[in-house]
Formats: C-alpha cells, structure tokens, sequence
C-alpha cells in the first residue's frame, strides 16, 4: 500500500521530488527485506526500481548530497544481492 500511495503521490505532483524520493526509498526497503527473506530475484528487481527514481532524482538534483547518499546506498545494496 505505500507503494501504490507514493506512485500516485509521485504522479501527481511530478515537481516535488520528495515524493520520488520516498517511492524509491520503499522499493529500496522492500529489496532489503526480500533480500533477507531469500528471495534475490524480486530483491534485484525492487533495487533496480529504486535506482531508476534515484538517478532521475540526482540528475536533477545533483548538490543535494541525500539523494545521491540513498543512490549509492541502493546501488550497494544490489551488488550483495
């Protein structure tokens, strides 16, 4: 449900990118659990969700050091899967 609440929240206010920030935070966090609960393909699949918004949002906000910290994070967290 968080997901489907920040994808709409994403859609509809597409120039705030917080709400881009928190949707690929969700899918960050939930390929951490996934991880954890062994299943590495949905894992890989959520991570790459993740760094999809996570690039868009350091693109376009690149002196923003949060948004490339979560980047980095993700991208970490995928090379362990």
């Amino acid at each position: 449900k968080t997901v489907a609440l920040f994808e709409k929240l994403a859609a509809d206010f597409p120039t705030a990118p917080i709400y881009r920030a928190q949707l690929a935070r969700c899918h960050s966090d939930l390929g951490t659990v996934l991880t954890e609960l062994g299943q590495a393909a949905e894992a890989v699949e959520q991570y790459k969700k993740a760094l999809v918004l996570q690039e868009a949002t350091v693109a376009e906000f690149p002196a923003v050091a949060e948004h490339r910290r979560m980047l980095a994070g993700t991208h970490n967290n995928l090379g362990i899967v």
